[in-house]
């Protein structure tokens, strides 16, 4: 979380960008982004926060097709995936890797193809997007 940016804002949204750890298929740790959208209504002032993944490098980034919507609950559980790297020859860990294990428990939601060109131009030019963001949203 140290790691972690708010790389877009807007007085009701914001984009905010960390690098994790995750545990794909076949129980290989993985290092992508995790991506927050949190957008507020402003007549209400309720709070709705969308959850995706993304690759580390931006010339990698490829739209998202769904993301999870989270629940009101802002605390969660989060399984952990924990692998031990040994030297060869030593029975001893000589570093360890933590990988989350899932993403917060949420609903799954279709990203229309319009928003996820607009995610990927934001995540690779947050400056120029934000501008353009306010007349898609």
């Amino acid at each position: 979380m140290a790691e972690g940016r708010i790389i877009a804002s807007t007085p009701a949204f914001a984009l905010f960008r960390s690098p994790v750890t995750i545990a794909v298929a076949g129980n290989e740790h993985r290092k992508v982004n995790l991506n927050y959208a949190f957008c507020v209504e402003r007549n209400t002032g309720k709070l709705h926060v969308g959850l995706w993944t993304s690759a580390l490098e931006s010339r990698a980034l490829k739209p998202p097709s769904s993301m999870v919507r989270l629940g009101s609950n802002p605390i969660f559980d989060c399984r952990m995936d924990v692998q031990p790297t040994k030297v060869v020859g030593l029975k001893v860990p000589f570093t360890w890797s933590f990988a989350m294990s899932c993403l917060p428990e949420g609903r799954t939601v279709r990203v229309p193809e319009r928003l996820g060109e607009l995610i990927v131009t934001t995540a690779r030019h947050p400056n120029e997007a934000i501008t353009k963001s306010l007349n898609v949203l």
